[in-house]
């Protein structure tokens, strides 16, 4: 008796794990569906890829509520904040974001939640909180795997606030560093327009600042350990 009992158990908890694993894997395979989806003229989220981001949020919601002591709690957490992300609706993002870190401090997905919650930042014209973020990100984590990533964004970020400088100092750190990193060639891009810029306007006049601003690309680029395939 007490042998079928456990043996019921041991099956109740073997299913309960899978359920929630089967709700994962559809969570990622649903969240790969809309990051594949080519972006509109804008360089944006389609209505389409937004309404199958509606979708991710919403199965993760449902992950976190119904499996609150799974270990993708803080993977669907990350993913409703680069869903909102990826819709632009940026104050949700962070508030999502922050939550990871404050809720799961020591989470590995935290590097990739506060390296978007700085790009999250920079999208609403906050550089100066970006750079805050990025440079206690990276003299955190020099060696982390999203480094020239944080590299280039703290570089951008610098530009935005005229520290150009630091920003030449770090852009030149991801070209050392990352001489294969497919944002190599972005962060020469911004080297030569420092440099350029440099000899065609007087530091700190309107014109030299408001170039630079203008230069900065889109943040869209998107990677890490929770848009990686299982």
């Amino acid at each position: 008796m007490l042998v079928v009992v456990f043996a019921t158990i041991a099956f109740a908890g073997v299913g309960s794990g899978c359920v929630y694993f089967n709700l994962y894997y559809n969570i990622k395979k649903t969240y790969r569906e809309a990051e594949r989806a080519q972006p509109g003229p804008d360089g944006r989220a389609t209505r389409q890829a937004q309404d199958t981001y509606d979708k991710v949020i919403r199965k993760c919601q449902q992950l976190i509520l119904q499996h609150p002591d799974s270990k993708y709690v803080d993977d669907a957490v990350l993913l409703i904040g680069k869903s909102y992300y990826a819709k632009g609706e940026y104050p949700l993002a962070i508030t999502k974001f922050e939550e990871l870190a404050e809720n799961f401090p020591e989470s590995k997905l935290n590097e990739e939640g506060q390296l978007y919650l700085a790009k999250a930042h920079m999208e609403m014209e906050r550089p100066a909180s970006a750079v805050s973020i990025l440079t206690a990100l990276y003299e955190a984590k020099p060696r982390s795997k999203l480094a020239d990533e944080i590299l280039y964004y703290l570089g951008v970020s610098l530009i935005r606030i005229g520290s150009v400088d630091d920003a030449a100092v770090y852009l030149k750190t991801l070209g050392d560093r990352f001489p294969n990193s497919p944002l190599r060639l972005e962060a020469d891009l911004e080297m030569a327009d420092l440099y350029a810029t440099a000899w065609s306007a007087p530091s700190g006049s309107r014109a030299h600042t408001s170039h630079r601003r203008n230069r900065v690309r889109p943040l869209q680029r998107q990677r890490g350990p929770a848009a990686e395939s299982l």
